[in-house]
């Protein structure tokens, strides 16, 4: 896509450059199809049906009321970007955080580790959308019985603009099996604003539960925690 923009920027920028038909404007995204970017955009007070869109990387996802930066050459329009303001949007980035530390979870509800983490703060767009991802190391440890087993998950909840509680907006990640099982585990969930995920600085959080038989215990190492918002 960034090759198939490039073919038609390049040609036109070098003609607006000698003949100085090019200008630059905001505009407001009315409309927007998710999965096809058919579009309309205001722009100086006209509705624009289908305006090209400048792709670089993971593709943006825009709103009606989304603040757009418009590149003008003679009479094609490009949408550049969204225009975001410090503390909207403005630094929003990917974030992660590791903990390293082993630990034994005993707690059957959803609770901190003792070496808490890990968690990362964010700041959600318009959009209302972002990719979390996590992962731990995962070990069950006592007797190799069939009948003796442990289970141990790795929830995130998410608090700040948005409040969902563990195990639901995320999907866990887990292991279960008896004495001597280990592994590393991880999920990935796209979160939506169909999920409550709401615009504004949001805070990401693994939180641990376990579900053992006697004579178990349950481990953990080596968190990771990354969410993309986009």
């Amino acid at each position: 896509m960034a090759r198939d923009m490039a073919s038609v920027l390049v040609p036109r920028l070098e003609q607006a450059a000698q003949s100085s038909d090019v200008g630059w404007h905001t505009g407001v995204i009315q409309s927007w199809d998710e999965i096809t970017g058919l579009n309309t955009v205001e722009i100086a007070g006209t509705v624009f049906n289908n305006v090209l869109v400048l792709s670089t990387g993971a593709p943006q996802a825009y709103v009606p009321g989304d603040v757009v930066i418009v590149l003008r050459m003679r009479t094609q329009y490009f949408i550049m970007g969204k225009v975001r303001e410090p503390g909207y949007g403005a630094g929003e980035r990917i974030a992660s955080d590791r903990v390293p530390h082993w630990q034994q979870i005993w707690s059957d509800s959803y609770t901190q580790a003792e070496a808490p983490g890990p968690e990362v703060t964010v700041y959600i767009g318009s959009s209302r959308r972002a990719l979390v991802i996590h992962s731990f190391e995962a070990v069950v440890s006592g007797d190799v019985v069939i009948t003796q087993w442990g289970r141990i998950d790795q929830a995130v909840q998410i608090t700040g603009a948005s409040s969902r509680p563990p195990g639901t907006a995320v999907t866990n990640a887990w292991l279960k099996g008896v004495g001597g099982i280990e592994s590393t585990v991880s999920a990935t969930t796209l979160v939506t604003a169909a999920d409550g995920l709401e615009q504004g600085q949001n805070t990401f959080s693994c939180l641990y539960r376990s579900d053992r038989s006697p004579n178990q215990t349950t481990s953990i190492n080596n968190r990771v925690l990354t969410v993309i918002p986009f």
